[in-house]
């Protein structure tokens, strides 16, 4: 009995240290889509912050604003907050908990991991090409299957950083068997 005990504790102890390296793992993961998020909204953002100050200028100067040019203004500022909410999108899609397992295009899913790490992957000045070869689906969980995704490119991107060499990854999906 006693040694029953024993396990039964240490096994549930242990459950409780997988637990949370799991939600320190993905509070890192967080924090780096966080820093993904600010890098990809800085360069609308300064986009429109310069659309604004550029007319505000114009108006203090008493200058007159033709209407296409304010249209083609206005046009620029709407796809400027169209791409922001994109992105808010694409993290929040990333960060679905559904634990329900559905049937999905591995490569569309592919696609969204290296979507949401574009800018880690500019910012890194690595060549990431994709070939697919795929045709069909799979049932699984999309969203872990995701940050695996992420974990693996971020870590080959990471890797290919601290190294003085042409930075390629090479991504091939395929089916055998």
């Amino acid at each position: 009995d006693s040694l029953h005990t024993e396990v039964t504790s240490t096994v549930e102890e242990l459950r409780k240290k997988d637990e949370l390296m799991l939600h320190q793992a993905r509070m890192a993961q967080m924090g780096e889509m966080i820093a993904m998020i600010a890098h990809q909204w800085r360069q609308p953002l300064s986009s429109i912050s310069a659309i604004s100050t550029n007319i505000q200028l114009s108006i203090a100067l008493d200058e007159e604003i033709k209407k296409e040019t304010l249209r083609q203004e206005l046009s620029t500022i709407d796809d400027r907050i169209t791409l922001l909410s994109n992105t808010i999108d694409d993290f929040r899609n990333f960060y679905n908990t559904n634990n329900e397992k559905r049937e999905f295009a591995l490569s569309d899913t592919i696609d969204q991991a290296i979507e949401v790490l574009t800018p880690a992957i500019k910012n890194a000045d690595v060549s990431l090409t994709f070939k697919n070869d795929l045709r069909s689906s799979i049932t699984s969980l999309e969203s872990e299957i995701i940050q695996v995704l992420m974990n693996i490119i971020k870590n080959a991107i990471d890797t290919l950083k601290e190294q003085d060499i042409k930075r390629q990854v090479l991504i091939r999906a395929y089916q055998d068997s």
